[in-house]
């Protein structure tokens, strides 16, 4: 029996899940194809996720699933321009060397005939490639629209088509090796070795991305403060009950340090393993929790201090919020204190928000690394 997905799973790539529309499916149908089919190379990260969710979820329908056969009808295209190419290029070399042997004088019809169909290959090449390259770009447009605004798909497909640069290069240098000499040789070697480098860094890169983001997204999201459940804890007016609950905001406060501190470290570690970079979906996913999080604990670091305010004793608290007007400041406090959580120019939210960039090309996905590194150290 087929194994099904584990919702674990299946959240993990909810990123590349997605259905195309009928106009993602038109403009998919429109796209020339070629009766010539090669294999492509897929990268490891690809095969992982297509064995984890299998074509049930990645299937034609669905904008992954419709990136990948783009990128076949690309490739096509692209091996099919090489090797035609190749093939009209060697007519007309040639056609060079039958020029080169004739005589004008004596063989000028031979000679003219030869020079007419010389410029008739060049002539049918260059519409040959004006052509190709019209239907890739076509293929790069829809490519384009199926990735969207989505970080993600956009790392899945580069990662394929780094595999596909690898098909490409051995592709070339199988036409060349019968006659190219050995200096030759070797730069398609080369080629080929750095295609394969490059390929598999970039499947080795989305994987980890995606177990990353896989590991945030599993984490519990963090409880906003609630004014009107803080206002009921101390609705008694009791001084017990309030320093009951100063005793658990403190440790309460504790813990949202603690886990800061730690998502902190997780950031830091991930730029460093990334030699100063995290990828864009990961920062802007771990910049919403680390903020969501500052917001609760700003929050209740105010409600600590309005609680402080009130006094040490038991007694001295009961007495001062027995008054009316006092209860109601407190209340208002308390209100206040959790709207101003929320502000990102105080606390601890503005040192959190001061460490990501909003002036990359892609919106929040830089991180300034000295910026977190002191984060780190004002919050222990």
């Amino acid at each position: 029996m087929k194994n099904i997905p584990s919702f674990n799973e299946f959240k993990k790539y909810d990123h590349l899940l997605e259905s195309s529309d009928d106009l993602l499916r038109k403009e998919f149908n429109e796209l020339e194809r070629l009766e010539i089919s090669y294999n492509l190379n897929e990268g490891s990260a690809l095969d992982s996720i297509k064995s984890s969710l299998s074509k049930f979820f990645l299937g034609p329908l669905s904008k992954t699933g419709m990136i990948d056969e783009t990128r076949k009808i690309m490739i096509d295209l692209e091996i099919d321009l090489i090797e035609q190419k190749y093939s009209i290029e060697k007519e007309i070399e040639n056609i060079n060397d039958q020029i080169s042997g004739l005589s004008r004088s004596s063989e000028k019809e031979k000679y003219t005939a030869l020079v007419k169909d010389k410029e008739s290959k060049i002539k049918q090449i260059e519409t040959y490639i004006k052509s190709q390259r019209l239907k890739i770009k076509k293929c790069q447009e829809h490519i384009r629209n199926l990735i969207g605004k989505s970080e993600r798909r956009r790392e899945y497909y580069e990662t394929g088509r780094a595999e596909d640069e690898i098909t490409i290069a051995e592709f070339e240098y199988q036409l060349a090796k019968s006659e190219a000499d050995s200096s030759e040789i070797r730069k398609y070697e080369e080629k080929i070795a750095a295609a394969r480098k490059e390929a598999a860094e970039k499947a080795e890169k989305f994987e980890d991305d995606l177990k990353a983001s896989s590991e945030i997204e599993s984490e519990e999201p963090v409880e906003r403060v609630d004014a009107e459940k803080e206002k009921k804890k101390v609705s008694s007016r009791k001084g017990s009950d309030i320093i009951k609950r100063k005793n658990d905001l403190q440790k309460e406060i504790i813990d949202l340090k603690s886990d800061l501190e730690r998502k902190l470290k997780t950031l830091q570690k991930r730029i460093e393993k990334g030699n100063g970079k995290a990828s864009v979906s990961y920062v802007n996913k771990m910049r919403i929790q680390l903020l969501e999080l500052t917001s609760t604990l700003d929050a209740k670091v105010n409600l600590l201090n309005a609680f402080k305010e009130l006094g040490g004793s038991e007694k001295e608290i009961t007495s001062k919020v027995a008054k009316e007007t006092e209860f109601s400041k407190l209340a208002s406090k308390i209100n206040s204190g959790i709207v101003d959580g929320q502000d990102a120019n105080t606390g601890t939210k503005k040192i959190i928000g001061s460490i990501f960039s909003t002036n990359s090309k892609n919106g929040t996905g830089e991180v300034k690394i000295e910026k977190l590194k002191d984060a780190i150290k004002k919050i222990q």
